[in-house]
């Protein structure tokens, strides 16, 4: 009777297994992946542009009170409804800022102490907003890129005394995914080619980088990175973003799996290779590795997707940018993505209940339809699941 048991439970994973090649043979494996820079709330640049060491800390203060005034508590919840209705497997962030003060500044006698008590906690508020919303996502990467602290004149606690304190910025990006989502090989890094910013305090280096997982959706593993590139300001700074871009490539050169690329690259379609090196634009570098854009397989409307005004009150004011992105490309022996692969793309924005929007970037989210796996593939897929079950059983 044991024996007939083993039979008849054999049969019947032959007929699931069957079944399940007649099923996968004719579709596609899906992921669902959103990209969203999600803004420091001010911009930073006035800082470096500073003509006397007597504005720093005026500035400072004057960017930190933009930033405090753009509650990014309200933008993470509004972002959160963005995650609910679309809830993607995978989600890139980028400018997930973390912003420390310092009571008593140090910064000019040698700042012995940076600064740790927290003021604003981006990747703490969206995960509570998440959370708030029913929805289950886990961190998965984080890479640290700059870590600045200068100091600020200002009322720091809402008492209009003015006073000398310091305060810190650092800049990650980051991956979630859903907590249903297998995740391995997380890898941060650093990118090696950063710009320098020049400035009466000293010379600020923008530290940037990329966060890379292997995650795990519907049985498929996927190779996924998630970068944040340097502005492209003038033609040096075009170069320093397309070595960047070469860096961030080199990590997967020798990638076999399906992989995805996506983040803010600061490159658009229409930019040219700089004029200093000549080196492609990173937008160039991804189609020349193999890598489709999904906006140009399945988007809805123009995808611009930059930049809002710093104050993100502008709700007459147009885009003007398409330098958001998610790339993708087919592991090593299916078909190309650019000629088999479908993808439906749309852009994301909501304004806050504070009416601000709630970020000066649009999302993107891609639902993603990579080539089927062939009849060869699909039956080495069943004969090790057969066996995985068969063992199980015994």
């Amino acid at each position: 009777m044991k024996q007939l048991r083993m039979v008849l439970a054999y049969l019947g994973l032959l007929i699931m297994g069957t079944g399940q090649v007649q099923a996968d043979g004719g579709g596609y494996d899906k992921l669902k992946v959103m990209t969203q820079n999600l803004y420091v709330g001010a911009d930073v640049q006035r800082i470096v542009n500073a003509q006397t060491p007597e504005e720093i800390p005026l500035l400072v203060a004057q960017t930190f009170s933009i930033i405090d005034g753009s509650d990014f508590k309200s933008r993470a919840r509004t972002f959160a409804l963005q995650v609910k209705d679309s809830k993607p497997d995978v989600i890139g962030l980028q400018e997930v800022a973390l912003i420390r003060y310092q009571a008593q500044s140090d910064y000019f006698i040698g700042n012995p102490q940076m600064a740790e008590d927290v003021r604003h906690d981006y990747l703490s508020d969206v995960m509570r907003a998440l959370a708030e919303q029913g929805l289950h996502y886990k961190i998965a990467g984080m890479v640290t890129n700059i870590d600045q602290e200068l100091p600020a004149f200002g009322a720091l606690d809402g008492s209009n005394i003015p006073t000398l304190y310091d305060v810190r910025l650092t800049d990650h990006d980051v991956i979630l995914v859903r907590d249903k989502v297998t995740v391995s090989e997380v890898t941060p890094y650093r990118f090696n080619t950063n710009l320098i910013y020049p400035s009466i305090v000293g010379d600020i280096e923008y530290q940037r980088g990329a966060i890379g997982i292997t995650a795990r959706v519907r049985g498929e593993d996927y190779r996924i990175f998630n970068t944040h590139l340097e502005v492209r300001y003038n033609d040096q700074v075009a170069a320093v973003q397309a070595i960047q871009m070469q860096e961030l490539l080199g990590l997967l050169v020798s990638e076999s799996r399906a992989s995805v690329v996506m983040g803010d690259l600061n490159s658009a379609p229409e930019h040219s290779a700089d004029v200093v090196y000549g080196f492609p634009t990173p937008y160039q570098q991804m189609a020349m590795a193999g890598y489709t854009d999904v906006w140009a397989k399945g988007g809805r409307g123009n995808g611009l997707t930059c930049c809002r005004s710093e104050l993100l009150n502008d709700f007459d004011l147009a885009l003007t940018e398409r330098i958001d992105y998610i790339y993708i490309r087919s592991a090593q022996g299916r078909d190309d993505f650019a000629t088999a692969g479908k993808a439906s793309v749309e852009t994301l924005s909501d304004i806050t209940n504070d009416g601000l929007w709630y970020s000066d970037h649009d999302g993107l989210y891609a639902r993603i339809k990579l080539p089927g796996l062939d009849d060869d593939e699909l039956h080495h897929r069943w004969v090790k699941n057969h066996r995985n079950r068969h063992d199980h059983d015994n």
